[in-house]
């Protein structure tokens, strides 16, 4: 129902051969606001992990930007 109101976009989920779910492909609806590329390694972590990764990135460029 929100869909089809327009409330909330919807988002193609696209099969890939090894992925439980496949790949939800966020860009072609315009929701990727950056594109971060992970080493290879992170691809067999679990979620948790690689957010929590993700968030150490995030602190240390807003660390790199507040110094400009």
């Amino acid at each position: 129902m929100a869909i089809s109101k327009g409330h909330i976009p919807k988002i193609t989920v696209n099969k890939v051969e090894g992925m439980r779910y496949g790949f939800a492909d966020f860009s072609s609806v315009d929701l990727v606001k950056e594109t971060v590329h992970l080493p290879e390694e992170f691809c067999k972590l679990s979620d948790k992990h690689q957010f929590k990764r993700l968030k150490l990135v995030e602190l240390k460029m807003a660390s790199y930007r507040s110094a400009w």
